[in-house]
C-alpha cells in the first residue's frame, strides 16, 4: 500500500504509540478522534501492544505489575513501567502527589484509562474506516498488527507505520502488504514532538469524517 492510498476520509484515526509524537502530530493536525490508553505512554513491545487490543487491554496496567523507575530528566512525573505489557507512563503520576515507593493517585489513572478503553471500543463498533497510525515496527510486528487488527475491527481499514531515517525527506518503503502503508521520515533529535514538515507530508489529504477531539 502506498502513500497516496491512504490520502481520504476516516471515520476513526487511532494513534498506537510508540511515543507521544503519534498523539501529538494527530492532534496538531486535528486528526485525532479521541485519547487512546497508550496516547501519552511508551509501548515499546507490538507483540505486546497486538495482544493488549486482542484482548480488549485486559491486564493493562495493574497495580501489581507496575513499577516506579525513577524522574525522567526534569519531568514532573515519575517513570512508571508496566512489566506485563511493556508499556511505560511518563505523565500520569505527579512527584508531588505520590512518592518514589507509592503511587497514591492510581485509582484516578486507572479510571482515566478504563474510560480511555472503553472509549476505543465503542469507536471501533460504530465505526465503518479507520487509519491507525504507528512509529517503530519493522515488516513482521506491521504483519502482525495487521492480523491483530482484523480480529477485532471489521470494518475498512488501513495502517501507517512510521519509521525513523537519517536523511532529510520521507521516504517510502514497499513492504507489499495489504492495508499497510510504511514510510520512513526524519528523526528530530532534539524535539520529541517530531518533523512537522515532515508529519505534514505524510498526513496530507487524510481527513477525519466524524470531528476530531
Amino acid at each position: 500500500m502506498n502513500l497516496n492510498q491512504i490520502k481520504r476520509p476516516y471515520d476513526m484515526i487511532v494513534s498506537l504509540g510508540w511515543n507521544c509524537q503519534t498523539a501529538f502530530q494527530l492532534k496538531r493536525k486535528k486528526l485525532r478522534s479521541f485519547s487512546g490508553p497508550i496516547d501519552w505512554m511508551y509501548s515499546y513491545s507490538v507483540s505486546h501492544l497486538c495482544r493488549l487490543l486482542k484482548q480488549k487491554f485486559n491486564g493493562f496496567m495493574e497495580i501489581e505489575n507496575m513499577r516506579i523507575e525513577g524522574i525522567q530528566g526534569t519531568n514532573s512525573c515519575y517513570t512508571v513501567s508496566d512489566l506485563n505489557t511493556k508499556c511505560v507512563s511518563v505523565h500520569d503520576f505527579l512527584v508531588t502527589e505520590n512518592s518514589d515507593t507509592s503511587l497514591l493517585t492510581y485509582p484516578q489513572f486507572k479510571e482515566k484509562m478504563n474510560r480511555r478503553i472503553e472509549k476505543l471500543y465503542n469507536s471501533l463498533a460504530i465505526s465503518d474506516s479507520a487509519l491507525f497510525v504507528r512509529i517503530q515496527a519493522n515488516r513482521d510486528e506491521a504483519l502482525e498488527l495487521k492480523n491483530a487488527i482484523s480480529e477485532i475491527y471489521p470494518g475498512d481499514f488501513s495502517i501507517l507505520i512510521i519509521n525513523y531515517t537519517k536523511e532529510e525527506k520521507v521516504i517510502e518503503i514497499d513492504w507489499a502488504i495489504d492495508r499497510v502503508c510504511a514510510v520512513e521520515i526524519p528523526n528530530s533529535v532534539n524535539a520529541w514532538t517530531g518533523c512537522n514538515s515532515a508529519w505534514d507530508i505524510i498526513l496530507e489529504g487524510v481527513t477525519l469524517s466524524k470531528g476530531s477531539d
